[in-house]
């Protein structure tokens, strides 16, 4: 079991291999299983030169979980499957980083580069009323009696912000579609979906 990110992966694997010559540990091949989906990545580390290159793939993950960050029950400590219901309801994640940066550093503004994309399918985002009742009003939209089941955006990330380049969150009724901009430092989100 490791934990990222107050994030747990479970049942991982990788081969290691260290490079005396360069300084550099690599780590191919990591599998794991994380919130009842797959985990594969290949993670490179330049000590020398404080440098890393990650490159991160998801399937079939439990976005629910994995946003809210829960334990993983059953696949942890063998307390039995996890709650299904819970799990459908914010859909299945699939999601590709590759990311590039430094390490260690106490900068507040850390150096780092990726691009990615994350989809999830199946879902009941932003399905309580609350949150359906902000998008509303943040749109200017006419009420709409349907949760969000799908959403689709690719990105890329420059040290503390990630761009938006696209957002498409699809339900039977309507379609969003837009771009925006999250402040990694303090999780503020500017969008614009039309």
């Amino acid at each position: 079991r490791v934990v990222v990110l107050g994030r747990e992966i479970v049942d991982i694997s990788s081969r290691l291999a260290w490079d005396e010559s360069d300084d550099r540990l690599r780590s191919e091949e990591i599998v794991g299983r994380v919130y009842g989906g797959v985990l594969r990545a290949g993670v490179e580390a330049d000590l020398r030169e404080r440098r890393f290159e990650a490159e991160i793939h998801l399937d079939e993950v439990a976005a629910g979980r994995l946003i809210a960050g829960e334990p993983s029950p059953g696949e942890v400590d063998g307390d039995g499957p996890p709650d299904a219901r819970r799990d459908g309801d914010a859909g299945r994640l699939r999601g590709r980083l590759a990311i590039e940066g430094r390490f260690g550093e106490t900068d507040s503004n850390p150096w780092r580069i990726g691009r990615g994309r994350v989809s999830i399918e199946g879902g009941r985002i932003a399905r309580d009323p609350l949150s359906m009742s902000l998008l509303q009003l943040s749109q200017l939209m006419l009420p709409i009696n349907d949760a969000i089941a799908d959403l689709d955006a690719t990105f890329h990330i420059e040290n503390d912000r990630l761009a938006l380049e696209s957002i498409d969150l699809r339900c039977d009724t309507m379609t969003l579609q837009g771009n925006g901009e999250v402040n990694l430092s303090t999780l503020t989100i500017d969008s614009m979906l039309e």
